[in-house]
C-alpha cells in the first residue's frame, strides 16, 4: 500500500475523563487514521512525560494541522476545552466544530460566536453516534475541498472584500462626523488636561481656539472642579453646537444634552426619560446605527444606576438586549480611532522604556497624550455622549498610571489616587499603596482634602456617598481636625438617613462598614455603637456578620457611655435566643472580644453564652477569656490530642484535610502568653507527637513548620529535653528525606519546601550543634514567594523570641539581618512586620546596632502607619540608642497620620 510521506496531524478536543467522550474520541481516531491521510493525537494514549499534563496537550495542539472540537450543548464548553479553542485561534490552526444537541437544543456561546461569513463552518449532530462518522468524513471532505479549491485557483481570491459587507447597512455618513478642524481648534481644553497632569507646565498661547473650545473649557470646571451645573448656559452652548450639525443630527444631540443636564443635576429618572426620547427621535430620523447604539449604552448604564439606587435587579434590559442583538459591530467613529492611538502610544512608550539603557537620563515629561484625551472630550460633547464623558476619568486614570510607572512625580501619584477613588473599584483602592508605597505615607492634610473633595464631581448622590465613604477610609487619618470634623459630621448625617430609610440602598452598606472600620480611632465610638444597635434592632440580618466584625474590631465598651454599653450588650444577648444567628463566625469573635475588654459588664452575657452556645463556651471562649492554670493545662492536653488525631486521619484511605487552626501554635501561645506550667512528661509527649508529624509523609509543609516551631520552643527552654527525647530527635535528624516529603495534593498554603528545609536545619542546630553551615546554604535560596518569606520570617522571630538571652552564632545573626534588610523592601506588610521585630531582637548584638539603627530611621521616614506604630512600641520595650529613640519620637509626634500621632501621645503620657 502506498503511504503518504507527510501526514496531517489531527488533534481531537473534548471533555476528558468521561466515558462517552473517551469512547467517541477513540472511534474517531480509528476512522481518521484508516484514511492514511492523518495521524491523531490522544492525550490518554501518550507515554509518561516530564511536561505537565496541560503543557503536553497544549504543545501537541500547537504542532497540529487540524483540530476537531467535540462539544455537547448539554455539557457546554469546559475550561480545558476553552483553553484549547483559544490556543487553536491564537495559532490559527484549522478547526472543525461539531455540536451535539441530543439533550439540549440551546446553542453554546462558542457556537453562536462561530456564526458569520468570516467564521469557520460548524456542524450540529443529534447524537454522539453520528460524531464518529461525520468527524472522519468531515476531515476527508475538507482536505479534498481545499485541494480542489487550490486547483481551481479559488484560494487566491481576496475574501477580505466580503468583510466590509458586514457594515454596508451601517454606513457612516460624512455629514454626521465631527470635522478635524473642530477637534484641532481646542487649545483651551488641551491646556486644561495638560495642566491636570503637570500643573507646572508652561502656559501655551491660545492660537487655535473656538467658541466650542470656550464652552468645553467651562464644562470641564463642572466635570473636574465640582462647579454647579446651574452656572452653565446650555442654551448658548447648544446654539454654538448647532452650527456644526445637520438638522436631523442636532435634534438628537439636543435631546441628549437635555438628558446630560438632568444627569449632572442629580435627576437620574428624568435624565433616563430624556434619553428614551432621544432614542425614539434617532430611530425616527434614520440616524446612523453607531449613534443609536451609543444612546442605548447611555440608557443601559443609567438604568443600572437607577436599579442599584432602588435596590432592584434588572433581568431583561431592552437597551442591553438591543445592543447585543444587533447584527452590526459596536463602534464609535473618530472616538475609537482616538482611543486606539492613545493606548497604542502608551504601549509603545512603555515598550521603549523597558528597552532603554539604565544610563538613560530623561529631562522633563512627555505628556502630549493629554491632547488625545482632550480630543476624546471634544468628540463626546459634540455628540452628547454621557458614557464617553464618564470614560474621561478612566482615560485619565490609565494615563496617570502610565506616568506613575515612568516618572517619579508626586502630582502623577495624586492624580492616580483621585481617579482610583473616583472609579470606586474597591480592589484598586485597597491595593493602591502597592503601586505607590509612599503615597499613603507622605500625604498631607491639604492633599487629603483635595482627594475627598474630588468626589463632589460625581453628580448622582448615592454614588457620591459611596465614593466619599471610600475616600474617608483612605484620607480620614490625614485630614486636619476641622476638615475631619466637618466631613465626618456630613457622613454621619448621611449614614443616619440611610439607617432611617424604609428601603436603604444595599450597595451603600459595605462602604459604610469599611469606612467605619478604617477611621474607628478618630470617629466617636458611641456613634459606631449606636449604628450597630440600630441595625440589630431593625433585624437587618444580611449585615450581621459585618456588624459583629465592626464591634469586635472597633468598640472598646469601656469607652462607651454606660447606657450605650448596656443597650449594646442587651441587644447582643437577645440575638443569642435566635439559633439562626449563633452560627455566624464573627459573632463568636465578637463575644470573645467583649468579654476580654470588660468582665463586669458582660457577666449576664457570659451566662447567656454558656446556655446557648455550650460547646463554644467550654472550648475557644473559655480558653481566650479565662485565666486558670488548671484550665490551661487541660487545654494543652486537649490540643495535644488534636495533634495526635490529625496525624492519624491525615491521608487515611486517600482522604486529606485542611485544618482551620493550628494546635501547635495554640499550645505555644498558651505556654508563652498564659505562662502555663506543665510537667516534663507532658512536654515529652508533645515533642514526640510533633516528631510523629514530621515523620508523616501525609502532612503538609505548613503543619510541619508549625511542629518544628513548637519543638524549638521546648528545646530552647530546657536542653535536658534533648536528652529525654534523644531517640525520636535522632530519628528526625536521620530522616531528612521523610521530613521533606509532603503530598502535592495539600494546597492549603502557598509555602514551598524551602521554608520547611530552613526550619528543619534550624532544628538540627539544637540537636547537633555543628549544623549552622546548612542554614547558610539554604538562606540564599529563599525565593520571592511571599507565603514562604512570611513563614521563614515568622520562624526566625519565634526562634529569637523564645529566649531573649539565647546565644547563637554571630555569623548566623549577620546573615539573618542581611536577609531581613532585603525583605524590608517587599510589598508584603506581614513580611516587613516580622522583619522589624527581628531587627529589634538582633539589637542585642552590639556589632549590628549601627546597621539596624540606620534601617529603623529609614522605616520611620518612609513606611506606613502600621510599621511606624510597631517601631514606636518596640522602641519603648528595647534598649536602643537615645539619639535614635529621639528621632523616632520626633518624627512620630508630627506625622501626618492621625493614628501615628495618637500612638505617640499614648506611649509618652506623663
Amino acid at each position: 500500500m502506498i503511504q503518504p510521506k507527510e501526514k496531517i496531524k489531527v488533534f481531537i478536543s473534548s471533555k476528558c475523563g468521561v466515558k462517552k467522550y473517551d469512547k467517541i474520541r477513540l472511534e474517531l481516531k480509528t476512522k481518521i487514521e484508516q484514511t492514511n491521510f492523518a495521524t491523531v493525537y490522544l492525550f490518554e494514549e501518550t507515554e509518561a512525560s516530564s511536561l505537565t499534563a496541560g503543557q503536553h496537550y497544549l504543545w501537541a495542539l500547537e504542532q497540529s494541522d487540524v483540530c476537531i472540537f467535540l462539544i455537547d450543548n448539554f455539557d457546554n464548553v469546559t475550561p480545558g476545552v476553552q483553553k484549547e479553542i483559544d490556543c487553536a485561534i491564537k495559532h490559527k490552526i484549522k478547526s472543525l466544530y461539531y455540536f451535539c444537541d441530543e439533550k439540549s437544543k440551546e446553542k453554546t456561546i462558542t457556537q453562536q460566536n462561530l456564526m458569520g461569513i468570516d467564521k469557520v463552518k460548524s456542524r450540529v449532530v443529534h447524537s454522539f453516534a453520528e460524531l464518529a462518522e461525520h468527524g472522519a468524513q468531515g476531515i476527508i471532505d475538507d482536505i479534498l475541498f481545499v485541494y480542489k479549491s487550490y486547483c481551481k485557483g479559488y484560494l487566491n481570491a481576496n475574501i477580505e472584500d466580503n468583510k466590509d459587507s458586514v457594515f454596508r447597512d451601517n454606513v457612516v455618513s460624512e455629514t454626521s462626523l465631527i470635522q478635524k478642524s473642530i477637534i484641532a481648534n481646542t487649545d483651551k481644553c488641551k491646556q486644561y488636561f495638560s495642566k491636570m497632569f503637570c500643573p507646572e507646565s508652561y502656559k501655551k498661547e491660545m492660537i487655535n481656539s473656538s467658541e466650542l473650545d470656550d464652552w468645553g473649557y467651562k464644562l470641564l470646571l463642572i466635570l473636574f472642579e465640582h462647579k454647579s451645573i446651574q452656572d452653565f448656559n446650555f442654551s448658548m452652548f447648544l446654539d454654538v453646537l448647532k452650527k456644526s450639525h445637520q438638522e436631523d443630527m442636532f435634534n438628537v444631540v439636543y435631546k441628549r444634552w437635555e438628558a446630560i443636564q438632568l444627569y449632572y443635576s442629580g435627576q437620574l429618572k428624568e435624565s433616563i426619560d430624556k434619553m428614551e426620547e432621544s432614542l425614539k427621535l434617532a430611530k425616527g430620523q434614520s440616524v446612523s446605527d453607531w449613534l443609536i447604539k451609543d444612546i442605548l449604552i447611555d440608557l443601559r448604564n443609567c438604568r443600572q444606576e437607577l436599579s442599584d439606587m432602588e435596590t432592584k435587579i434588572i433581568i431583561d434590559d431592552p437597551a442591553h438586549n438591543e445592543i447585543i442583538g444587533s447584527k452590526f459591530s459596536l463602534f464609535f467613529p473618530i472616538m475609537d480611532r482616538i482611543k486606539y492611538n492613545l493606548f497604542n502610544n502608551i504601549m509603545e512608550e512603555n515598550f521603549k522604556q523597558e528597552l532603554q539603557s539604565p544610563h538613560t537620563v530623561m529631562l522633563g515629561y512627555n505628556i502630549t497624550q493629554t491632547d488625545m484625551i482632550s480630543d476624546c472630550y471634544i468628540t463626546s460633547i459634540f455628540y452628547g455622549s454621557l458614557t464617553h464623558l464618564s470614560l474621561l476619568n478612566y482615560l485619565i486614570k490609565m494615563l496617570s498610571f502610565k506616568f506613575v510607572k515612568q516618572f517619579d512625580n508626586w502630582n502623577f501619584r495624586m492624580l492616580l489616587l483621585k481617579e482610583v477613588v473616583y472609579s470606586g473599584n474597591s480592589k484598586e483602592i485597597s491595593n493602591i499603596d502597592r503601586l505607590c508605597p509612599d503615597l499613603l505615607v507622605k500625604l498631607n492634610e491639604k492633599e487629603a482634602k483635595e482627594i475627598y473633595d474630588f468626589c463632589n464631581n460625581i453628580p448622582i448622590k448615592y454614588i457620591q456617598l459611596k465614593r466619599k465613604l471610600q475616600a474617608m477610609g483612605i484620607v480620614g487619618y490625614f485630614l486636619n481636625d476641622d476638615d475631619f470634623t466637618r466631613y465626618s459630621s456630613e457622613l454621619i448625617d448621611e449614614i443616619n438617613k440611610w439607617l432611617d430609610a424604609d428601603n436603604p440602598i444595599f450597595s451603600v452598606a459595605e462602604h459604610i462598614f469599611n469606612c467605619l472600620n478604617k477611621i474607628s480611632h478618630r470617629i466617636n465610638v458611641n456613634f459606631i455603637a449606636d449604628f450597630c444597635i440600630k441595625l440589630i434592632k431593625k433585624d437587618y440580618s444580611r449585615w450581621f456578620s459585618d456588624v459583629f466584625k465592626l464591634i469586635s474590631r472597633t468598640i472598646n465598651i469601656n469607652n462607651l457611655k454606660e447606657e450605650t454599653s448596656k443597650i449594646l450588650i442587651k441587644s447582643i444577648s437577645d440575638l443569642l435566643d435566635n439559633s439562626n444567628y449563633t452560627n455566624i463566625v464573627t459573632l463568636k469573635e465578637m463575644l470573645i472580644a467583649l468579654r476580654i475588654r470588660n468582665k463586669e459588664l458582660t457577666n449576664l452575657l457570659d451566662l447567656k453564652i454558656k446556655e446557648k452556645l455550650p460547646s463554644f463556651y467550654e472550648d475557644t471562649y473559655k480558653l481566650e477569656t479565662t485565666k486558670n492554670e488548671e484550665e490551661d493545662v487541660s487545654f494543652v492536653k486537649k490540643y495535644l490530642e488534636e495533634i495526635k488525631s490529625q496525624n492519624k486521619i491525615q491521608g487515611k484511605n486517600g482522604a486529606y484535610y485542611g485544618f482551620a487552626s493550628s494546635p501547635y501554635d495554640t499550645i505555644r501561645n498558651i505556654l508563652i502568653f498564659r505562662n502555663a506550667k506543665i510537667e516534663d512528661s507532658l512536654v515529652d509527649d508533645i515533642v514526640n507527637a510533633c516528631c510523629d508529624t514530621l515523620l508523616s509523609e501525609k502532612q503538609g509543609i505548613k503543619i510541619k513548620c508549625c511542629a518544628i516551631d513548637l519543638i524549638l520552643y521546648f528545646l530552647q527552654q530546657d536542653e535536658k529535653i534533648i536528652i529525654r527525647n534523644k531517640v525520636c530527635l535522632e530519628k528526625i535528624k536521620n530522616s531528612k528525606e521523610i521530613v521533606q516529603t509532603c503530598p502535592d495534593i495539600l494546597i492549603d498554603s502557598n509555602i514551598n519546601e524551602t521554608a520547611l528545609l530552613f526550619n528543619y536545619y534550624l532544628l538540627l542546630t539544637h540537636i547537633d550543634k555543628v549544623e549552622y553551615v546548612k542554614l547558610f546554604e539554604v538562606i540564599p535560596y529563599i525565593n520571592d514567594n511571599t507565603s514562604t518569606q512570611i513563614q521563614i520570617c515568622s520562624t526566625i522571630e519565634k526562634y529569637l523570641e523564645n529566649k531573649q538571652d539565647l546565644k547563637i552564632d554571630t555569623n548566623l545573626e549577620s546573615i539573618i539581618l542581611q536577609k531581613t534588610i532585603s525583605w524590608l523592601r517587599l510589598e508584603s506588610l506581614d513580611v516587613r512586620w516580622h522583619c522589624v521585630n527581628i531587627m529589634f531582637m538582633l539589637l542585642r548584638n552590639e556589632s549590628l546596632k549601627t546597621i539596624i539603627n540606620f534601617q529603623l530611621t529609614k522605616l520611620i521616614d518612609n513606611d506606613n502607619c502600621y510599621i511606624k506604630n510597631l517601631i514606636q512600641s518596640l522602641a519603648k520595650k528595647y534598649n536602643i540608642d537615645e539619639d535614635i529613640k529621639h528621632y523616632i519620637n520626633q518624627k512620630c509626634s508630627i506625622d501626618t497620620h492621625f493614628v501615628v500621632r495618637k500612638v505617640y501621645n499614648d506611649l509618652n503620657k506623663t
